[in-house]
């Protein structure tokens, strides 16, 4: 009995949600599917799936049995590209997720040099600003801004960052510069969503004292980088993180507006809720790609460390 092979089908069948697609992807006909699925069933003694002609769904014997795989499937993982690796250069794939306007401007080039550098590295990056499950659409990174809210994932410092209220110099000649938070209620501002969450609700901070502003946004998007190019065009005000508008700011396409006030989407304004990180999943090896990839965006982002 191949225990291994039984078990990279369980959880291919599991991702794949179904048999005929795990069956495509490991070139293994439904019939010989079921069969290896059953034979798996019967050495435990339990049942992991229920299965009907259009879906699958883990038992809960199943599920902790999934768990279980994923990470034994990882350790091998690990240990084939530990001992391929050995003294050798970088090799194997990338999969790396990042939100959109800072992985247009940042992550893709910064991507493309590392590959160029190491050839024998391939890579895939998805750009998307909601958060992606690393774990169950097996990816290696997610460049993200904001802390940690998933125990099962590691987070890396790549760089400090806060979020600013900007506009072009277009806008404010046309309609003033806002004073105070509550001056927004006057101005056209542009909003954000995530995931059917509006974020229109600002909080600001100040000698202090906290205040929330409720906005009306004039334009909509989920896209951070369709924000940005609305701003420079002089539509509106754009809360975001400032290491998206940098290299705008210094080339004079924006300004930043109520720099005192300390603006956020969010309230708790925990300590580096804003900054750069690097997140994986929690584990003991990480891959030598991964690692170096790391470091490499680091030393774009900071190059005078």
């Amino acid at each position: 009995m191949d225990k291994l092979g039984d078990i990279e089908l369980f959880v291919s069948v599991v991702k794949q949600k179904g048999l005929a697609s795990a069956g495509r992807k490991l070139n293994l006909s439904p019939a010989s599917v079921t069969a290896k699925l059953n034979r798996l069933e019967e050495s435990y003694g339990v049942r992991l799936l229920t299965r009907t002609t259009r879906k699958v769904a883990l038992t809960e014997e199943g599920a902790t049995f999934y768990k279980h795989c994923l990470k034994i499937l990882d350790e091998v993982h690990q240990a084939d590209e530990s001992l391929n690796n050995l003294g050798k250069s970088l090799k194997g794939h990338l999969k790396i997720t990042a939100t959109i306007d800072f992985g247009k401007q940042v992550v893709a080039p910064t991507l493309a040099k590392f590959t160029n550098r190491h050839p024998r590295v391939s890579a895939h990056l998805n750009l998307v600003d909601s958060v992606v499950n690393l774990v169950e659409n097996e990816y290696d990174l997610a460049i993200r801004f904001g802390g940690l809210t998933d125990n099962r994932m590691v987070a890396r410092l790549i760089c400090p960052n806060h979020r600013v209220l900007f506009a072009a110099p277009s806008y404010i000649q046309k309609y003033g510069e806002p004073a105070t938070p509550e001056d927004l209620k006057n101005h056209h501002c542009l909003g954000m969503e995530r995931e059917d969450l509006s974020l229109n609700t600002w909080h600001f901070e100040h000698q202090g004292m906290r205040t929330t502003m409720e906005v009306s946004p004039r334009l909509t998007s989920n896209d951070g980088s369709m924000l940005r190019d609305w701003a420079i065009a002089g539509e509106g005000i754009v809360l975001k993180s400032w290491l998206d508008i940098r290299d705008d700011v210094k080339k004079g396409r924006l300004v930043t507006l109520l720099d005192d006030f300390k603006p956020d989407y969010f309230s708790d304004r925990i300590q580096g809720s804003s900054d750069l990180y690097a997140i994986y999943p929690s584990r003991e090896y990480l891959p030598n790609r991964v690692r170096e990839f790391i470091l490499f965006l680091q030393q774009e982002l900071n190059p005078e460390n």
